[in-house]
């Protein structure tokens, strides 16, 4: 089991429980490339010879880590987006925020875009208007044609819940269609919300507490799932291997658009690590933890409030410090540090509640001092330029479920309401970001 989490964790290909079925299953070494299967023999018996033990702390520079893991590459190169063979040589002593963070600007993103309701089309804005419809966390492809959107109006016959479900509206046929039903067609038997728009693998992914979404064991936790726009298949993504629903809520999700990667909070203690953060890449239908307890192969049952740029670059999340205060920190999703840095702001008291923009460049996030004074913090990572701002004294009683979001190709923050409908106020308030620096 040491062997697979390790190398599975420097390998950077997913779950090190796959590298396990490879190394000591017959049925899949037959599907293996030869010298694929060399290397991980290699690899075992220098481990049996020298009694070698993958514990924590180990030498990413070994070289029988350097062979399994170009082994690996040389037989799937697409498994190599990060460029592995440079992160399993990265130093691991502590480097300035920035550097940490972003090494070099990000690319255009093609995620889905956050829309108000000034921002819908008139059509869709005149059926919520006739519903007197309410909605939340709207999003658009990047051409404005597929929009997703949770609300409780019934804007499908089907839909006699009386509680918020995700619909789906297609622009250029002025057509709505329900999300988050059976395979039968009913509406969900509980709340479904919080949608986030795969918009290249034409996905929602939702959190719902709804029973009859998928068949299976009944569950009483809140799940994450994930329906196909096309087919309408739903298929839920908070399960372990041997496919019962996980056995604690789900609470926060965060999407990688451009990189087909969720990354979510849950208290199950049936997934791989425990209660924690895991990422999911959707592409290849891959979980892993996202942050693991120090020195431990368990997910770090602390982290919460996870947010993650487009391309999976860079998780940012919080969990207590050593004094008990809450502190934001970042993790490179590239390389394979394990165990976390220090504080992204450790002049603060407190920090939390962060949120990247769309492109990853800028991040911004909550700070109080030992005055209990809250201010707003953005960090441009890829210059490390630095500013803080007082927080709007009128939303500060909200602060910890209300944080701004990058808009206008980062060039401004919005603190975006809620709730979005007819006659309600869309945006809150609103700054330039102190740090943008034109393309």
């Amino acid at each position: 089991e040491e062997l697979a989490f390790w190398t599975g964790r420097i390998a950077q290909f997913g779950r090190g429980s796959v590298l396990a079925d490879i190394a000591f299953s017959d049925e899949f070494q037959s599907l293996m490339p030869p010298e694929l299967v060399a290397a991980i023999d290699t690899f075992i018996s220098v481990i049996g010879a020298s009694d070698l033990h993958l514990t924590p702390g180990f030498n990413p520079d070994d070289p029988s880590i350097r062979t399994i893991a170009a082994a690996w590459l040389t037989a799937y190169p697409h498994l190599d987006p990060a460029e592995v063979s440079t992160a399993a040589r990265a130093p691991r002593g502590a480097v300035p925020v920035a550097s940490r963070i972003a090494a070099t600007p990000p690319p255009p993103s093609e995620s889905a875009v956050p829309l108000i309701w000034s921002e819908l089309p008139e059509a869709l804005r005149e059926t919520l208007t006739t519903w007197n419809a309410t909605l939340r966390d709207a999003q658009s492809s990047g051409d404005g044609q597929t929009i997703v959107f949770a609300t409780e109006a019934p804007l499908d016959p089907r839909d006699d819940n009386e509680v918020s479900d995700i619909y789906h509206y297609d622009l250029a046929q002025d057509r709505l269609t329900l999300l988050s039903r059976s395979e039968r067609g009913a509406a969900g038997n509980a709340p479904s919300h919080s949608p986030r728009f795969d918009v290249i693998g034409r996905q929602v992914i939702f959190l719902s507490q709804a029973t009859n979404l998928v068949r299976g064991r009944p569950h009483t936790a809140q799940q994450v799932y994930t329906v196909a726009i096309d087919t309408g298949i739903v298929r839920r993504l908070s399960e372990p291997t041997w496919g019962e629903p996980a056995d604690g809520d789900v609470t926060v999700l965060t999407l990688a658009g451009d990189a087909g990667t969720v990354v979510y909070h849950t208290a199950a203690t049936n997934l791989e690590g425990g209660p924690g953060l895991y990422r999911h890449d959707l592409r290849r239908d891959l979980r892993e933890i996202a942050v693991f307890e120090p020195w431990t192969h368990r997910a770090d049952p602390q982290a919460q409030r996870p947010t993650v740029d487009a391309h999976a670059r860079v998780l940012a999340y919080d969990r207590p410090d050593h004094t008990g205060h809450h502190q934001v920190y970042t993790r490179d999703l590239n390389t394979w540090e394990l165990w976390h840095d220090r504080p992204l702001d450790a002049a603060a008291r407190t920090t939390c509640c962060a949120r990247f923009s769309t492109d990853g460049r800028y991040l911004a996030y909550q700070a109080r001092d030992d005055a209990d004074s809250l201010r707003l913090h953005v960090l441009d990572t890829t210059t490390g330029h630095h500013a803080a701002t007082a927080w709007p004294l009128e939303l500060e009683s909200s602060a910890a479920a209300l944080s701004p979001e990058f808009r206008n190709h980062g060039r401004e923050l919005w603190w975006i309401a809620p709730e979005q409908g007819p006659g309600l106020p869309d945006v809150l308030h609103r700054i330039l970001n102190p740090v943008f620096a034109a393309p």
